[in-house]
């Protein structure tokens, strides 16, 4: 066990990337170093998580309004049938509503 754990302090030491990895005080050095790096990881993944969250906030949006836009230019089938039939009773309203206007003009003159 104490082979394992010295070479992988011989392996941590040899292959440090960065200069807070590098223990210069000895293992309280190597420590800090450790606690450093870590500290920095966890500030990586917050900063990353806090991206994400925006992102998907921004996708729900976009999201939201592409189904606004949908509803806006595409039909349900329902509405297709039902649509001209509206405006078909709407047009004969407005032309029974005419042709009783030019009825009761012809009465009044």
């Amino acid at each position: 066990m104490t082979n394992s754990f010295k070479d992988l302090l011989v392996d941590i030491l040899t292959h440090a990337t960065t200069d807070a990895m590098r223990p210069t005080k000895g293992p309280k050095g190597l420590c800090r170093a450790m606690e450093n790096e870590l500290a920095t990881v966890k500030r990586d993944l917050l900063k990353a998580q806090a991206k994400l969250k925006n992102r998907e906030a921004k996708f729900r949006e976009l999201k939201g309004q592409i189904a606004k836009l949908n509803t806006m230019v595409f039909v349900s089938r329902k509405d297709q049938t039902t649509t001209p039939a509206i405006l078909n009773r709407h047009l004969n309203r407005t032309k029974a509503h005419q042709q009783r206007l030019k009825t009761v003009q012809r009465q009044i003159s």
